[in-house]
């Protein structure tokens, strides 16, 4: 890849369209792994894959997304 996900969404944050969009960090690394600025950049949601279900996952895109069934 030619950036990471930090710079990605520091790319995203800094359009108009980007400032307000719910944006979900799923990876493995615990919250206490993750860089630091990715508080600062408004993150909707931190999600750990190995600690949920696709089924989890799902409900959680669906409540930042506001989705309901």
């Amino acid at each position: 890849p030619e950036m990471d996900g930090t710079e990605a969404l520091k790319i995203i944050r800094s359009r108009d369209w980007g400032k307000t969009v719910p944006v979900i960090i799923l990876t493995n690394l615990g919250e206490e792994e993750a860089p630091k600025s990715l508080r600062s950049l408004g993150i909707h949601s931190y999600i750990v894959k190995a600690d949920l279900t696709p089924s989890q996952v799902v409900v959680r895109v669906k409540d930042a997304l506001g989705i309901t069934d």
